[in-house]
């Protein structure tokens, strides 16, 4: 009696190590949720960021598709080019404000909401999201404390996975036109 409840044990703990268990795949929500909140987390960590050093591509290349990381290369480039050759006693051709947050430097929240996504096409999505500013020296209701405006990241799926690929600003501009004018207004500025 007590051989066969082993054998039956021993078949069961068998039978579980080699029937791999059926996952269900990740929605898109999840995805974009997984790559969206340690962006962010990263981004109001490190909220007044003008341009991201090499160190902090590095971290940023887990967000970021090549094509934009290697943008903000190529400005940081022209921004080391541009301070060596500015005159002393001249401000130098820099990235100011922060980069990643669209027009209000020192974001401190990030409202997802109802996570809406919009699909573009296939491998291209679109979710806008909300981000704040709470000014602490002014009352509370007051109508200057809090600053929020809008974004849209626009995600593209990869074989690593999704990555950003361009960040709409509340302005009109977005985060590729935006490096890639301070690029050539740099190169331009810097020539003279």
């Amino acid at each position: 009696m007590k051989r066969g409840i082993f054998l039956c044990l021993g078949l069961v703990l068998l039978c579980m190590v080699h029937v791999k268990p059926v996952q269900a795949e990740t929605s898109i929500e999840d995805q974009t949720i997984a790559l969206l909140e340690p962006f962010y987390a990263w981004v109001l960590e490190n909220r007044f960021v003008a341009l991201p050093s090499k160190e902090q591509r590095e971290e940023l290349k887990a967000f970021f598709t090549p094509e934009v990381i290697q943008l903000m290369a190529d400005a940081e480039a022209v921004q080391d080019y541009c301070i060596t050759v500015t005159k002393k006693g001249d401000k130098p051709w820099v990235m100011e404000g922060t980069l990643l947050v669209g027009p209000h430097e020192g974001a401190m929240e990030v409202s997802y909401g109802e996570l809406e996504i919009r699909e573009v096409k296939k491998g291209l999505i679109r979710v806008p999201l909300i981000l704040s500013y709470t000014d602490d020296t002014q009352p509370k209701a007051n109508r200057f404390r809090t600053l929020s405006w809008k974004e849209e990241v626009e995600l593209i799926q990869r074989k690593e996975g999704w990555r950003i690929n361009n960040i709409a600003f509340i302005w009109g501009q977005d985060l590729q036109s935006r490096l890639k004018g301070y690029v050539g207004g740099g190169k331009k500025e810097c020539a003279k």
